[in-house]
């Protein structure tokens, strides 16, 4: 359901928790087919429209500099850039 994905962003966006947002679900519809599972993977392709092409860690870089947070990176030998 169109609403229902609308909802879950939205609560994800609050900051609640994938039970919390079943269960507000369940309470609006409770004839729903949503499962946790659908919420997962709502919130997983929210998080890479958010990131696009980059990497979790090249995001997680990319947020820490426009936070202006001071951090070390380090390559390793051996591993694969």
């Amino acid at each position: 359901q169109p609403d229902e994905k609308e909802l879950v962003r939205e609560l994800t966006e609050n900051m609640a928790l994938p039970r919390n947002i079943l269960s507000t679900l369940k309470k609006r519809r409770p004839q729903t087919a949503t499962t946790m599972k659908h919420i997962y993977n709502i919130r997983c392709r929210m998080n890479k429209a958010i990131r696009g092409s980059r990497t979790e860690m090249q995001h997680l870089m990319k947020c820490m500099t426009e936070g202006k947070y001071l951090y070390n990176h380090e390559f390793f030998p051996g591993l694969k850039r």
